[in-house]
């Protein structure tokens, strides 16, 4: 199988597998099980129960030489509703859903890509320093992994890549489309 079609047969499995946010259990342990059939490490934050997830953020760790940057890449593990029973179509270059749900592509195609690279990195056998991969949970939901990430399980990297959003490495995401409700009963006396 070439690089191509690896890439794309993964993210093709992850968008199949559903993971709206606080259910992402699922796709953690196939993030998991991919990344340790590669050699890494992998260790769970006990975030879970801070955040309401089925699961805790994860990092995964490939050693590598001390001397050599450390590297921390990030994505996570949950997508918007509606997202269960995906069924994605592939039409040339373009890959879309079926139309009943989301394609699930944030952030399935950044997971995709990391497991790509580090299958990459592992394949090639090519000297690098330590890199570290972090999923987090339930970031749909106002980036409640993040929020709730115990620190202390992530080594301080030299440099740090966020696979979220389009655009250019280094290009600074500042707004999101962003919806959110509110039910309000006010008691009282109308004043006007």
């Amino acid at each position: 199988m070439d690089d191509t079609s690896r890439l794309l047969s993964t993210f093709l499995e992850l968008v199949r597998i559903d993971s709206p946010s606080f259910e992402e259990r699922e796709v953690a342990e196939y993030v998991g099980t991919r990344l340790a059939s590669l050699g890494l490490s992998a260790r769970r934050d006990g975030s879970g129960s801070k955040t309401g997830a089925n699961t805790d953020n994860l990092l995964c760790q490939l050693g590598g030489d001390l001397s050599g940057p450390t590297i921390l890449f990030a994505a996570h593990l949950d997508t918007v509703e509606p997202c269960r029973g995906v069924r994605p179509k592939v039409d040339g270059d373009v890959i879309t859903s079926e139309g009943e749900t989301v394609l699930g592509a944030d952030d399935k195609a950044g997971i995709a890509v990391l497991i790509e690279v580090i299958e990459k990195i592992v394949d090639s056998d090519v000297a690098h320093g330590p890199i570290d991969v972090l999923f987090t949970v339930a970031e749909e939901k106002g980036l409640l992994g993040a929020r709730s990430l115990d620190w202390s399980i992530v080594p301080h990297p030299d440099y740090a890549y966020v696979l979220d959003a389009e655009g250019l490495p280094g290009e600074v995401i500042v707004g999101a489309p962003y919806y959110d409700s509110v039910t309000a009963v006010f008691l009282g006396r109308a004043a006007h």
